[in-house]
C-alpha cells in the first residue's frame, strides 16, 4: 500500500531556485547610449569640416522610450552669419550729413577766398577779412554736384586804416568730387543776390524809466562785468525792457537790452 505521508519533490537545479543578483542592463538604455555617442561623433566631424558658417546644437539624449530616436540631421541647426559690409558701405555718408559737409566746405572756401591781407594784382595794399560766412541754401539733388549759396560779410580797412563793415553779400559755390570721390570746390564763386538783410526791428519810442529800474539795471550790468549807461525803456508784460549802452571795460559800448521785472 502506498505511503501517503511521503512527499515527492521534483528535482529542480539549485541555480534556478537561487536569486540572480547580477545587475541587468536595459537594452533600451544601451541603444540610447550608442545613438548619443554616434550623434556626438557626427557633430564633431561636421564642425571640423563645415567651418565658421555653421553652428551645430545637439539635443540631450531623451529617456528610453518606445519613440524613435531622432537622427543627427534633426538635431543640427544651421545659422547664417550676419551679412558683411562692403568697403563702399562703410565709407558711405548719410545724405543729410553730406549736405552739411558740402555747406562746411563752401563756407571754408568763402573765408579763404575773400580774406586778403596784402596787395591784390599789384595794386594798392588792401586788407579785408570775412567776419562771418553762413550757408542759407543747398541744392543737393545730384550727389556728384552740390550748389551752395553762402552769405557773408566783409570787414575792410578804410583809407585811414579803420576797418568798416561792408554790406551783406552772397555767392554761389559749386562743390563737386575730386579723383578720390571726396568733396572739392569745382568752380570760382559766382556773385548772387543776397538774402534780405536781417535787421533788428526799430525799438518802440523809449521813455524815462523809474529810478528803481535804473538802479536795478546798473546792478545787473555790474554783475555781468559790463559798464555802461541806461538810455531809457518801455513797459512790457514781464516788467520793463531797458535800453542800455554797455560793454566790457576794455571794449566799446554797444546797444543792449535788459529785462527788469517788477
Amino acid at each position: 500500500m502506498p505511503d501517503t505521508d511521503r512527499e515527492d519533490f521534483e528535482h529542480i537545479p539549485w541555480s534556478r531556485l537561487a536569486e540572480d543578483t547580477r545587475p541587468r542592463m536595459d537594452r533600451r538604455l544601451v541603444a540610447a547610449a550608442v545613438v548619443a555617442v554616434a550623434v556626438a561623433l557626427i557633430v564633431g566631424v561636421a564642425r571640423s569640416v563645415g567651418g565658421a558658417g555653421v553652428v551645430s546644437t545637439v539635443a540631450a539624449p531623451a529617456p528610453a522610450t518606445s519613440a524613435p530616436v531622432p537622427s543627427a540631421a534633426d538635431t543640427t541647426t544651421t545659422v547664417p552669419l550676419p551679412q558683411l559690409y562692403r568697403e563702399a558701405d562703410l565709407r558711405a555718408v548719410l545724405p543729410d550729413e553730406e549736405l552739411r559737409l558740402a555747406a562746411m566746405r563752401a563756407e571754408w572756401h568763402v573765408r579763404d577766398h575773400f580774406t586778403v591781407t596784402g596787395a591784390r594784382d599789384g595794386t594798392t595794399p588792401v586788407q579785408a577779412y570775412v567776419e562771418w560766412a553762413r550757408t542759407y541754401r543747398v541744392d543737393g539733388t545730384d550727389s556728384s554736384r552740390y550748389v551752395v549759396l553762402v552769405a557773408y560779410r566783409l570787414l575792410a580797412a578804410g583809407s585811414e586804416g579803420v576797418f568798416e563793415r561792408l554790406p551783406l553779400q552772397a555767392v554761389e559755390i559749386v562743390v563737386g568730387r575730386d579723383g578720390s570721390g571726396g568733396l572739392a570746390i569745382a568752380d570760382l564763386p559766382r556773385p548772387v543776390d543776397p538774402p534780405p538783410d536781417a535787421r533788428v526791428e526799430d525799438w518802440p519810442e523809449i521813455a524815462a524809466v523809474p529810478a528803481e529800474v535804473v538802479a536795478r539795471s546798473e546792478r545787473t550790468l555790474t554783475d555781468l562785468g559790463l559798464v555802461g549807461e541806461v538810455l531809457g525803456g518801455h513797459r512790457i508784460e514781464a516788467g520793463w525792457r531797458v535800453l542800455v549802452r554797455a560793454g566790457p571795460p576794455q571794449a566799446p559800448a554797444y546797444p543792449l537790452a535788459l529785462v527788469v521785472g517788477t
